[in-house]
């Protein structure tokens, strides 16, 4: 699984907890719910950084095929 996948997951799982009654009512909440934010934005990070490593290895595949031509 991609690693973006798993920060969404944890994400997920703190706006649950979030909405739990232990945490409903008080500040812990408001951290859960910024720690989410914060793992959904590592995840757009995460994604990011996958599709320009993808770029990069199809780059290097077509200079390689051009250098062995």
């Amino acid at each position: 699984m991609p690693r973006a996948a798993h920060y969404k997951g944890y994400a997920a799982d703190c706006l649950r907890l979030a909405e739990t009654r232990q945490f409903r009512n008080s500040d812990e909440r408001i951290l859960l719910v910024e720690m989410a934010a914060m793992w959904l934005r590592l995840a757009e990070r995460a994604e990011a950084l996958a599709e320009h490593t993808k770029i990069l290895a199809e780059h290097a595949t077509a200079v390689e095929q051009e250098v062995n031509s």
